[in-house]
């Protein structure tokens, strides 16, 4: 029996900066579930009203880090690569 695939839950912050937000859909979003939001307000009210995720990726995460979700800051330029590879041994595989 084929193993089940499991896409990850992730929330992007892209704090205005359109560019990393528009790389990281480009490079994961046929892998996994993606949302993005603008700011660090709008990504705590998600996680204060018990949305869930496996991971956060931003630019920072000084604004994000009291929550249990793991979060990985992602400087530019990113590799997406490593970013996969970074997903899968948090445990997620692509779809």
């Amino acid at each position: 029996m084929a193993e089940r695939v499991r896409r990850a839950r992730i929330l992007i912050i892209d704090d205005g900066m359109a560019a990393l937000g528009t790389a990281l859909r480009r490079a994961l979003a046929q892998e996994h579930v993606l949302v993005t939001v603008s700011n660090a307000r709008e990504a705590t009210a998600l996680l204060d009203d018990g949305i869930q995720f496996d991971l956060i990726l931003s630019d920072r995460s000084d604004e994000v880090d009291r929550y249990d979700t793991p979060v990985s800051v992602v400087d530019k330029p990113f590799d997406p690569a490593a970013l996969r590879a970074l997903i899968r041994a948090r445990g997620w595989r692509s779809a």
